[in-house]
């Protein structure tokens, strides 16, 4: 019998989970439950884990297959799927983290996951703030949801500047492909739940298929302005030392205030997913 508890946070997501020791290996049936809370909640927090970055690797991997992240440096070796990200709210706003968006979008089996832990935070500031992708689908009228349900969008990745590519591996940039984009369901069908979600974000989302430029431009803006201007869609995170964080990139958008000009030095996980399908082609799950 699993001994979690959970702590909702808001009624459509993100919640508390209590009974877990991510420090050691975690029963099967323990896992399996923080799975099913996760799925549900779209976003997890755990709280008084004070983990080594091998204890890291290992809590991220209950998740999925870790990835090797494009963009951030990580810790090399063994420890090659962690990164340590640090920001010291210098960059000129709107640059990096501190807007909403989904993680790897434009990647070819795009991130299902993500895992965030702090090494060291401001005294106040640096809150994450989550969005649940389910509920701005379900708050969409009818109308509006039947012409989402039956679009596509190009997602791609940034051109790197030679600073921030400075120092990566070059199998570790964006692909040509990548950069080029790839097309997704303005409407995914999640592959584990089967609930529906928006998947469109400012970072990466670069038009609607089929539209001219000027009408993909204000749909894409009218969408990216629902999804995030109701409070009712989300949670905002503040960090503790000890907590980590584990959001649905399926289902979920994030955003990382940087309300601070101190260092903020964070610990974070991208687990692989697969190819997302929209509604009508749930059976290519199946397939996969």
């Amino acid at each position: 019998m699993s001994k979690l508890t959970v702590e909702l946070l808001t009624p459509a997501i993100g919640a508390i989970v209590h009974g877990v020791d991510a420090s050691k290996l975690i029963p099967e049936e323990t896992a399996a439950e923080m799975r099913r809370i996760w799925l549900d909640r779209q976003v997890i927090f755990l709280q008084d884990q004070n983990l080594t970055p091998s204890q890291f690797k290992q809590f991220g991997a209950y998740f999925g297959e870790l990835d090797v992240h494009p963009f951030h440096r990580n810790l090399g070796g063994e420890l090659e799927q962690v990164q340590e990200i640090t920001f010291d709210g210098s960059r000129p706003r709107n640059t990096t983290a501190d807007q909403w968006h989904i993680d790897g979008t434009y990647l070819e089996r795009p991130t299902s996951a993500s895992v965030l832990a702090p090494v060291e935070i401001p005294p106040v500031g640096g809150d994450t703030a989550f969005a649940s992708m389910y509920a701005a689908y379900d708050a969409l009228p009818d109308s509006m949801r039947r012409i989402c349900d039956g679009l596509e969008a190009l997602h791609s990745a940034p051109i790197l500047s030679e600073e921030d590519a400075k120092g990566l591996h070059p199998s570790k940039r964006p692909t040509a492909a990548d950069v080029a984009g790839r097309v997704r369901p303005v409407v995914i069908v999640h592959p584990e739940t089967g609930r529906r979600a928006l998947y469109v974000h400012r970072m990466f989302t670069r038009r609607i298929v089929g539209f001219s430029d000027m009408e993909s431009a204000r749909f894409l803006d009218m969408l990216y302005e629902h999804t995030t201007y109701s409070l009712e869609f989300q949670v905002r995170h503040r960090w503790r030392m000890g907590d980590i964080a584990i959001w649905d990139n399926r289902a979920t958008l994030h955003y990382g205030v940087t309300d601070y000009r101190v260092k903020r030095t964070m610990r974070r996980m991208t687990i692989k997913g697969s190819a997302l399908y929209g509604i009508g082609h749930e059976a290519k799950y199946k397939q996969a």
